[in-house]
């Protein structure tokens, strides 16, 4: 990514913020596949944090990259959430399809992915970037669509 570059990554659901520390996986608490944030999620809606293209989707709906300007953003509904094998989950979007923010990319139910699965915290991380440096919001609420961090120049 061009040092000049700077991407904003909102918000995809709405909840609680968490360090990625708090969730309990080591892959994401520490930092192996990226750094970023956790959401513990107030609805079951997940929507596009930026303008970019779907560059994978997990088989079970549970997980999606979505890219813009060489970076891309794991968004990872719970831990071991493969184990439900998709259900109660729906992906409304496929592979190299191009969507704007605020586009609703996949729905699931929190409470059934907290009774079913280890955790259903929402994990975004930068997946490509393991240097990037992070500018990440303060609040510990937030909307979909809500600031989430940077990544590059603060313009916040």
């Amino acid at each position: 990514m061009n040092s000049d570059m700077n991407l904003i990554v909102f918000s995809p659901v709405c909840g609680t913020v968490m360090p990625l520390s708090e969730v309990p996986d080591p892959v994401f608490a520490d930092k192996m596949l990226g750094d970023g944030l956790a959401i513990n999620p107030q609805e079951g809606f997940i929507y596009a944090p930026f303008n970019g293209a779907i560059k994978a989707v997990h088989k079970f709906f549970h997980a999606l990259v979505i890219e813009t300007k060489g970076v891309e953003v794991l968004i990872h509904i719970g831990v071991e959430t493969a184990n439900m094998k998709g259900d109660g989950f729906k992906a409304f979007v496929t592979i190299g399809q191009e969507v704007k923010q605020g586009d609703k990319l996949i729905s699931f139910d929190p409470k059934s992915v907290a009774k079913k699965a280890k955790s259903n915290l929402v994990i975004v991380i930068v997946s490509n970037l393991p240097q990037a440096d992070l500018n990440k919001t303060e609040r510990t609420g937030v909307k979909a669509g809500d600031f989430l961090f940077s990544i590059g120049k603060d313009l916040s």
